[in-house]
């Protein structure tokens, strides 16, 4: 066997060979391509946010139009919403058939709901009628879904909500009884007479509801009874024995069930082709009241007489699910959300739960992710399953017992109660500025959630950060809500996505839209207020600036205009009222109204408190930005207004002001001027007093996630001498040393973290903690993944070794890509954190090897640390021995083969037909023929490439230069798909 090479084929030499070679080539690159999908920008696409709708009739239906893909709108975007199916002033009013839905030029919004009104006729059958978006005053704009069916609920109906339990197994559990709840059920106590029961299919009649001379519906004169239970297969499936109503359901026979009350029936699960897909659980009604229905087209039906028959429609409660016999089922999770890193407790309960299914790697799954060695225990008291969750992308997964991945029907049935959600991926809910050049370079604040652990930059296939499909030309994870990017190189309308290396991508918003402008662009505007009267001098900042260029406030020019650069301009206001959009426009192109070019005239606001705490005493002075401020402002901290004279005016965007006293504990500060009253803001508006411990500075402010490094962390109030030493976190991880070098200085050496990213740096004494503020934030980052440590290190050549790798610096590591062994990608491997990552070794030569991590932020050290062994091989049972060839009597060996190119050195017989060991021979392993597309060998003696190219139909190699295969001698070889291929053979 040997360590196999990827690389970019060979080159020169035989003229017949190396044309092939570049045609093979030419192949492998045309269909290696990925499709474009096409992508609306503009207007968007439209559609419904439901497939299908059930409402009680005589309410009002709710229906949203959904919008996506789609920027600002440029023009009246009207929807036509129609109702079908049904009878106008029977079943909805005639006045709401249809309906037109404006989205309205220059907004941006995603949806908007109307409402369908429907009208009570106190059916005792459903209806059903349909909802469809008919037009779009834009063309092509429509969407899936824009039809869905609307069942209205009769007011008498039956309706079954749920079963309990979902699944068995009607072979061997028959006769097990179960619980169907629902509606409209008959009473216990009443029986229906003699040939209520249908023994054909029969056609309902019009809907049936008398009603008096005030509406209310007229009781029946007898009872209301319950004829009929069964299981109807969904479509498609196998259907039952044609016994049931409508015709293809499978009945439980009249004994086999009963009533308890109007909402609940106890029956016993009836024989049951086998399919797996869900039975529908249906319950049939008689009203003796009603006229007699049609069979057939005609009146009368035989044995049916007068008796009407309501049966309940198909809703998502009343589902069961077939269950193979002795298979495992889930009734039930402790927990049904958590969290995407994993690490929640859930408890499973269900039956045919075993201890096998703990200690059989890979037969407890979420979402098709095994849980973890030594997070699954039996507990045979409660006959449950105790699992820790696996990290998984954010959204709903099935809990999967048994053997995975044998796959249906050794595992559970995929009912409700197997839906687990994982939550926390990451969400996009704002972008400043949303536009900007097409030579990208803008500065970009993504305001969101679920941004922890998001790896900056990135390139590639690994970005983190992405306009369309282009990675961000840089990015800094700020927090947890908010991240910085750099636009690169683009054109018209992007939709920038974040990529969580765990958690999953942003989905889609038109929040997170950014449009390049080859005009103008308006990237900021400071101040960003001003007063009414005008006057304010403001600086805009952009691109694409030129000499002459014009600015407008909300429509109304500015008089004075000042060309600084093509990147700044500088005007001044004139006066005005509200919040305006300001429009640069220069040869007659007016840069993008976006929210990073907006001018308000009226209320104040406060971006930043600096320092924001102080002592209980007051008397400390702070500054205060933000922007239209005026002279004469009000200032109030909670509820202590500060004297005038404490407040010193500098200009519209900044003022000074001496702390007024006040007992401990946060207060907001706000702002009054004759426009109104600053808005409090989350993090920026709130100062703290406080007598315990301030952080002011940082150096550094950051360092390796791996910990280790000395931070000077200076403020006030970090206690005495002989008091004991502070307590400094790091986030929530406590500092490895610290050392009170005085009163208003810590030195403390950083803790390793899990994650790169922003945390507060928060000290603790007796007098209390420090509060957050900008100034006590230190930054982790990446540093190159080191390998500290492999369990075990070594196993078979033949692969498939566990292997938990230590270290840090692996979160980023894309799998399986990012872990070798040798030059041999692992055949699978799951980042943990950024200090673990589980890999399984692929097959390769005996001896030490080197694994090798690589992530975004550099590369391992390459060290031999994993040995492969050839003592725990077992040989593989030699094929049919060929013409000539000795059997096969030697140790396996086996090529990893990959799309497109693959080095690798012949250790099996040697002279065999290179035919014959494609077929699988000697060792009897599959016929990898068809997947071959070409072999190649360098003549290093004559200084050309030899090829060798397998035949079709069987039929015979075609223009090849050699046939067989020499022992220790290195091909190259190519094949066809790009899902990899192992090629075996016997070490002789």
């Amino acid at each position: 066997m040997t360590q196999l090479a990827l690389g970019h084929g060979p080159r020169g030499g035989h003229a017949r060979a190396w044309w092939y070679l570049l045609a093979f080539v030419a192949l492998l690159l045309v269909a290696g391509g990925s499709a474009r999908t096409a992508s609306a920008v503009g207007e968007g696409f439209f559609s419904l946010d439901a497939d299908s709708y059930q409402i009680q009739e005589g309410t009002a239906l709710p229906v949203t139009i959904l919008r996506t893909n789609g920027t600002t709108l440029e023009q009246d975007v009207n929807v036509t919403v129609q109702l079908s199916e049904g009878t106008a002033d029977f079943d909805y009013p005639a006045s709401t058939i249809t309906q037109v839905v404006k989205f309205a030029k220059l907004s941006n919004v995603t949806s908007q709901t109307i409402y369908f009104q429907t009208i009570n006729q106190q059916r005792m059958v459903d209806k059903q009628v349909r909802v469809t978006i008919t037009q779009v005053s834009i063309p092509n704009a429509i969407a899936y879904p824009s039809t869905a069916p609307i069942l209205l609920l009769g007011i008498g109906s039956p309706r079954v909500l749920d079963v309990v339990p979902k699944s068995a197994n009607p072979f061997t559990d028959k006769g097990q009884w179960i619980d169907i709840y629902g509606v409209n059920f008959s009473n216990a106590a009443d029986t229906c007479p003699p040939g209520a029961l249908p023994n054909s299919a029969v056609i309902p009649p019009a809907p049936y509801a008398p009603l008096d001379g005030t509406g209310q519906p007229i009781p029946p004169s007898g009872p209301r009874c319950t004829v009929l239970v069964e299981f109807y297969a969904p479509s498609g499936a196998p259907p039952g024995p044609p016994v049931g109503y409508p015709g293809t359901g499978n009945i439980v026979p009249a004994g086999d069930w009963q009533v308890l009350s109007p909402s609940h029936i106890r029956a016993k699960v009836p024989t049951l082709p086998q399919i797996l897909q869900p039975y529908n659980v249906r319950v049939t009604i008689r009203d003796p009241k009603a006229p007699p229905p049609l069979a057939n087209g005609t009146a009368n039906a035989p044995n049916v007489g007068t008796h009407y028959l309501s049966t309940s429609s198909v809703v998502p409660g009343g589902r069961f699910w077939f269950q193979q016999a002795g298979g495992p089922t889930i009734n039930n999770l402790s927990a049904r959300t958590g969290s995407v890193s994993g690490g929640g407790f859930v408890r499973i309960y269900g039956t045919n739960l075993t201890a096998a299914m703990c200690s059989t790697p890979g037969w407890v799954t979420f979402g098709g992710v095994p849980v973890a060695p030594g997070n699954c225990t039996y507990e045979p008291a409660t006959l449950t399953l105790a699992v820790t969750t696996p990290p998984h992308s954010a959204g709903p997964v099935d809990v999967v017992v048994g053997p995975y991945p044998a796959g249906p029907p050794a595992t559970n049935p995929l009912t409700p109660e197997t839906t687990f959600t994982y939550a926390g991926g990451p969400t996009i809910l704002s972008i400043t500025p949303n536009s900007g050049p097409t030579a990208g370079g803008t500065t970009v604040i993504i305001n969101g959630t679920g941004f922890a652990g998001v790896l900056c930059p990135g390139t590639g296939s690994s970005a983190s950060v992405r306009f369309g499909a282009t990675a961000s030309a840089g990015c800094t994870v700020n927090s947890d809500t908010q991240i910085t990017a750099i636009s690169p190189l683009g054109t018209g309308t992007q939709q920038i996505t974040v990529i969580h290396p765990a958690n999953g991508t942003s989905p889609f918003t038109t929040a997170a839209n950014f449009t390049y402008s080859a005009g103008p662009v308006i990237s900021s505007v400071s101040p960003g207020g001003g007063t009414p009267g005008g006057g304010t001098l403001v600086t805009i900042t952009g691109s694409n600036f030129a000499d002459g260029a014009t600015v407008t406030f909300g429509g109304i020019a500015s008089a004075s205009v000042m060309f600084i650069s093509t990147t700044e301009i500088r005007a001044v206001t004139p006066a005005g009222a509200g919040t305006v959009n300001v429009v640069v426009t220069v040869a007659g192109v007016a840069s993008l109204v976006t929210n990073a070019s907006v001018f308000s005239y009226a209320t104040p606001g406060i971006t930043l408190i600096q320092p924001n705490a102080g002592p209980t005493a007051g008397g400390n002075i702070v500054t205060v930005k933000g922007f239209n401020f005026t002279s004469g402002l009000l200032v109030m901290f909670g509820n202590a207004l500060v004297p005038p004279a404490d407040v010193t005016f500098v200009d519209p965007t900044m003022f000074t002001v001496k702390v007024p006293k006040a007992v401990a504990g946060p207060v907001e500060v706000k702002v009054t001027t004759p426009s109104g009253t600053s808005p409090a803001v989350p993090g920026v508006t709130l100062y703290t007093y406080t007598d315990g411990p301030i952080v002011q500075g940082l150096n550094p402010k950051e360092g390796s996630t791996g910990g280790g490094t000395i931070v000077i962390i200076t403020g006030v109030n970090f206690g005495i001498a002989t008091a004991p030493v502070p307590q400094v976190l790091f986030g929530t991880t406590p500092a490895e040393a610290v050392n009170r070098n005085s009163e208003t200085q810590i030195t403390a050496l950083s803790p390793a973290v899990a994650a790169p990213g922003p945390v507060d740096i928060i000290v603790t004494t007796g007098q209390g903690s420090s509060p957050v503020a900008p100034e006590d934030v230190y930054t982790y980052k990446s540093v190159p993944p080191t390998i500290t440590g492999l369990s075990p290190d070594n196993g078979p050549v033949f692969g498939g070794t566990t292997v938990t790798l230590t270290g840090v610096g692996f979160l980023g590591v894309v799998c399986p890509d990012g872990v070798k062994f040798g030059t041999v990608k692992a055949a699978s491997c799951t980042v943990n954190s950024d200090t673990s990552i589980t890999a399984v070794s692929p097959p390769n030569v005996a001896g030490p090897t080197t694994v090798i991590v690589t992530s975004p932020n550099g590369q391992s050290e390459i060290i031999a640390n994993f040995t492969y062994t050839t003592g725990n091989a077992t040989p593989t049972p030699p094929g049919s021995p060929l013409p000539g060839v000795p059997p096969a009597t030697g140790s396996p060996v086996s090529y990893s083969l990959n799309f497109r190119w693959t080095l690798f050195t012949w250790m099996g017989p040697e002279g065999i037909a290179v035919a014959s060991a494609l077929k699988g021979q000697p060792q009897g392993g599959p016929d990898i023929t068809a997947r071959v597309a070409g072999i190649f060998a360098w003549d290093a003696g004559q200084n050309v490439w030899l090829a060798y190219f397998p035949g079709t139909a069987g039929g015979p190699p075609r223009a090849s230069d050699f046939s067989t295969f020499q022992r220790g001698r290195t091909y190259w070889i190519a094949i066809n798909g790009k899902d990899p291929l192992v090629f075996g053979t016997i070490d002789q």
